[in-house]
């Protein structure tokens, strides 16, 4: 039975009607903005490295639930007009890896206080499987004997506008909507049994609060769409965060998702951010899954850490600890 389930999931992750996001999710987002967006890179002024890991759905799929990790870096060039990012990615899912990096390429605008960003990626996925480790119902099916490694060049473009306590941003980082398992070479058979499809983002949120207040709020939004796919409906994650002494975040997200009828809240996550100096960061979320995964899941772990390299007092919130975003 959990060979089966887990089967399942491969098929709503990696199949031709798939109805969700195919890119891995990641509940700190907010903590790594290039991910989501090109246009992000020298966001933060200053040359900006951070890393993300993820370990979904523990507990019960014997080693073939999610785990993803990715590894970005970025800064301004010269007079900070034009930015550079490199992002790399691992996504690992039943027996498919994922594989990705992405260049990026930022041309920023000052516009008073606010700073428009033009953001333009590209790179390839490599995606694989190795279905000999996995335990077939049917050991004759020629397609789930067929083992593949496809390598998919793709591109992508985003806009990015912040100030010191706004940022608002629209992003699809892959546009090229590449066959990752096609035909499975088999001999006359023309069906295309998955491919990588557009991904649409669009990310809001706000600082309120006094400079000098104790505890300040950040809400925040992110709408992800899978374009192209039917009966698709746009999935969310909101976030309400607060600030103690510019220093430690602690938030909470609820995100919808999981339901090809419509969105409902599928997970409730619990963040936590800790400013350690003005260039170390770290932080910690748990995904509590509250869909019918809450039956075989103990939940999901993700870690961050983040280095900002390099100091100018404008660039941080005081001149102890660092920015909004």
């Amino acid at each position: 039975m959990k060979k089966l389930v887990l089967i399942i999931l491969v098929v709503f992750a990696f199949g031709k009607n798939v109805q969700a996001q195919q890119d891995p999710q990641y509940s700190m987002y907010m903590f790594n903005g290039l991910y989501h967006n090109p246009a992000y890179a020298g966001a933060k002024d200053a040359l900006d490295v951070s890393a993300l890991y993820r370990n979904q759905w523990t507990g019960q799929f014997n080693g073939g639930a999610p785990q993803s990790g990715t590894l970005a870096i970025h800064s301004p060039l010269g007079k900070k007009q034009y930015s550079l990012g490199l992002m790399a990615g691992y996504d690992h899912i039943g027996y498919t890896d994922t594989y990705s990096l992405l260049g990026m390429f930022a041309y920023r605008i000052a516009v008073k206080n606010i700073k428009i960003s033009l953001g333009l990626q590209g790179g390839f996925y490599n995606f694989s499987d190795n279905k000999n480790n996995s335990i077939l119902l049917d050991p004759s099916d020629r397609i789930l004997n067929v083992g593949d490694v496809v390598f998919a060049p793709n591109f992508g473009a985003g806009i990015y506008v912040h100030s010191k306590r706004f940022y608002a941003g629209v992003s699809m980082p892959h546009i090229l909507e590449s066959n990752i398992l096609d035909k499975y070479h088999i001999a006359g058979n023309d069906e295309t049994f998955s491919k990588l499809y557009r991904h649409l983002f669009a990310t809001a949120g706000v600082v309120i609060g006094r400079e000098d207040a104790t505890v300040k709020y950040k809400p925040s939004i992110l709408i992800k769409w899978v374009t192209g796919v039917p009966k698709s409906v746009p999935d969310f994650d909101v976030n309400f965060s607060a600030l103690f002494v510019d220093r430690f975040w602690l938030g909470v997200s609820a995100r919808t998702g999981g339901n090809i009828s419509g969105p409902y809240i599928s997970d409730v996550v619990g963040i936590f951010e800790v400013l350690i100096t003005q260039q170390l960061r770290a932080g910690y979320s748990y995904d509590w899954q509250t869909s019918q995964l809450n039956a075989v899941s103990k939940g999901s772990h993700e870690f961050m850490v983040g280095y900002t390299f390099g100091f100018e007092k404008n660039r941080f919130v005081n001149v102890r600890y660092g920015t909004y975003f």
